[in-house]
């Protein structure tokens, strides 16, 4: 097989229910010059028929004939790190971000966004996507909440410095890594800016900035052939009881901060510092309301010195000094 134009990347963490449909989706693309790529981030999950994610890819590579480059973490490192090796163990010119949760609807997604890629000589083309669920029932305000998010997109081109202020000051198009046709060198120098990180928060924010600080060309089309599952990740509703899971925001954000406050981030606009302050702010915010909220009373303590761990606790306090006026 000649070197692929287009590597599809598929991360996997517990989703071996969905990731076959996954596949398929990808399989059934009309882009002959594309690769999969999935690594398994040390999943625990099977599938109804008892089968893991490295047994799942080798019967779908087999009764497709479709190769499949695969790889496991032997321990678990979160979105980012897996992206990262995503990325590392791909070849494409290009890279396609999918989650395993997550599949394409049509056979023309990659094609038409690689097309457009070579039409307008864009670093990133974007596309959007639409909420779907399995389940009749549920919460409609939460997936029409999912579809206004997921759902953001700035049509047409955008230069420079304009792709960060687009997404992270006036919030027009979403961060998120999925759906987006990005170039490889693009994501490689965003990586080159992000130390390892063990992150499962705020790990699309982290990356889509540096890329979208460090693209010349960004392309958007109003093409909705992503279908994003929201019948995975975490409830609003759900009891806290991985305490780390929700401090380790402050991850995330540490590249951000000290690119920020580098030489090279003498380069960003005061409104996108200024909007990168807020975002890490909200997040603290809603670290505390969590805590408030979904922590059990026992675990409220160990959970607020983690917290303040995590993220400074004069910072901590600063924020929470700014909640108690807010009531």
């Amino acid at each position: 097989m000649k070197k692929p134009l287009v590597s599809v990347c598929i991360p996997v963490y517990g989703t071996e229910n969905v990731l076959r449909k996954c596949l398929d989706s990808v399989a059934m693309q009309d882009f002959a010059e594309k690769e999969i790529v999935v690594v398994s981030d040390a999943s625990y999950g099977v599938n109804e028929k008892g089968e893991d994610a490295k047994k799942i890819v080798k019967k779908f590579s087999k009764e497709t004939k479709v190769p499949v480059v695969f790889k496991e973490h032997l321990n678990n490192l979160g979105i980012l790190e897996t992206r990262r090796d995503l990325l590392s163990f791909s070849s494409g010119d290009f890279i396609f971000y999918i989650d395993s949760d997550d599949y394409l609807e049509g056979s023309n997604a990659i094609s038409f966004l690689y097309n457009e890629a070579q039409r307008t000589n864009a670093d990133i083309v974007n596309s959007t996507a639409i909420a779907v669920t399995e389940n009749p029932e549920k919460n409609s305000a939460q997936q029409k909440h999912l579809q206004e998010k997921i759902g953001k997109i700035t049509l047409g081109e955008l230069l420079g410095n304009q792709i960060a202020e687009d997404c992270f000051v006036n919030c027009k198009h979403c961060g998120f890594l999925w759906g987006k046709l990005i170039k490889r060198p693009l994501m490689e120098k965003a990586f080159s800016f992000i130390p390892f990180t063990e992150c499962t928060m705020a790990e699309d924010l982290c990356l889509y900035f540096f890329v979208s600080v460090f693209a010349k060309k960004y392309f958007g089309v109003q093409k909705r052939f992503y279908r994003y599952s929201v019948d995975s990740g975490i409830s609003s509703a759900q009891s806290i009881t991985d305490i780390g899971r929700v401090c380790s925001a402050a991850s995330a954000f540490v590249p951000v901060v000290q690119f920020i406050q580098s030489p090279e981030g003498a380069c960003l606009s005061s409104s996108l510092v200024e909007s990168m302050k807020a975002a890490c702010n909200n997040f603290v915010a809603n670290n505390l309301k969590q805590l408030e909220q979904r922590v059990a009373p026992e675990l409220k303590e160990q959970a607020h010195n983690l917290l303040c761990e995590y993220w400074g606790e004069d910072y901590v306090k600063t924020i929470e000094r700014a909640l108690e006026m807010q009531k």
